[in-house]
């Protein structure tokens, strides 16, 4: 049996979720677009892991605003960073792993600097 990494379950969650509720997300860009939102949930994951792994927030905080100025940039809003980060809490809920309250409260201090 292979056993399924728990970082596959959380963004699947995260993105099923998000396509399920802007079902127009797919019109518009396409199965390419689901996959870059996939990548995305890699790399918020994997800044998630450096700040916890090191216990610097200070790692994701920086990364929280460079994607902020990046995607508004874009026309996104910070609202999307927020749901989006709102999204991988709740998908935390499905899996166990060692750093999973570091996590939250990395995301909550993001959603906070986010909300500022």
């Amino acid at each position: 049996m292979i056993k399924t990494h728990w970082r596959d379950i959380v963004i699947e969650h995260v993105v099923q979720g998000i396509y399920d509720t802007y079902p127009e997300l797919l019109e518009r860009y396409g199965e390419t677009g689901r996959i870059r939102c996939e990548e995305d949930n890699h790399h918020h994951l994997d800044h998630l892991e450096s700040a916890a792994t090191i216990q610097d927030e200070q790692v994701f905080l920086h990364y929280t605003e460079w994607l902020s100025s990046l995607l508004t940039a874009r026309g996104m809003k910070n609202e999307h960073i927020i749901d989006n980060f709102e999204r991988l809490k709740h998908g935390f809920k499905l899996v166990d792993f060692a750093e999973k309250e570091a996590f939250i409260m990395l995301l909550d201090k993001g959603i906070a600097r986010l909300q500022n």
